[in-house]
């Protein structure tokens, strides 16, 4: 890793919420969430279809939420760089949105991100 031997001292995933497309079934009081979840995969990504429901890839690094066009996130990830340097496997993040289970009807939001960016600082 160019990493390897290296101090690292900040991480940062710098998150830019793009469009977005809300499809609701003509329900007024359907749920539409803002949120999406951060995971550390915990190994390699399986190219078969996955669950749907309870589906944890694996460590939940962090939830946020964004809700406007070009609102963007700023998640803290040295621990996680500081592991990848320090020679764990890097297999990778997730960012997934949670499934709406509304009691009131079946609805989907489908977000864009116009831009996901690691930055970071580290010393030789």
């Amino acid at each position: 890793s160019s990493l390897a031997g290296k101090e690292i001292v900040e991480a940062a995933l710098m998150i830019r919420l793009g469009d977005s497309i809300e499809l609701t079934p003509g329900a007024t009081n359907a749920e539409l969430s803002s949120q999406c979840d951060i995971y550390r995969l915990n190994g390699a990504w399986q190219a078969s279809p996955q669950p749907l429901y309870d589906f944890y890839p694996g460590t939940l690094l962090k939830s946020f939420s964004l809700y406007a066009e070009n609102e963007t996130a700023n998640i803290d990830l040295l621990n996680v760089v500081k592991d990848w340097a320090a020679g764990q496997a890097n297999h990778g993040l997730m960012l997934r949105g949670p499934l709406n289970r509304s009691q009131y009807a079946n609805s989907a939001c489908v977000k864009y991100y116009h831009s996901v960016k690691l930055l970071g600082w580290c010393l030789e």
